[in-house]
């Protein structure tokens, strides 16, 4: 679920099929200094990681609540961020 969240966010908020969203949403605020993106960055890593996991491999599936809270809290500002503009750009 969270990974399909942050794959259908960031598709709505402009990547393209040929990038992740790691690199869209560090690509998006590698400027912005407000923002922890070393810890953003390597919370959606292992988001994508375990979403893979999970989606593709008939062995593994990973159903730890907390570390995916922990990762949607790390990287919540962005989350925040990205509706904020996409509510902007659909209320103009």
């Amino acid at each position: 679920g969270a990974w399909s969240f942050v794959e259908s966010l960031t598709r709505d908020c402009g990547r393209d099929d040929k990038s992740e969203f790691v690199a869209f949403i560090a690509g998006k605020y590698r400027q912005n200094a407000h923002l922890d993106l070393k810890a953003i960055n390597k919370a959606l890593k292992d988001l994508t990681e375990l979403g893979n996991l999970t989606k593709h491999s008939g062995a593994y599936a990973n159903f730890n609540g907390e570390a995916i809270a922990n990762i949607m809290n790390t990287a919540a500002p962005v989350f925040i961020s990205l509706l904020e503009e996409q509510v902007s750009k659909k209320s103009s």
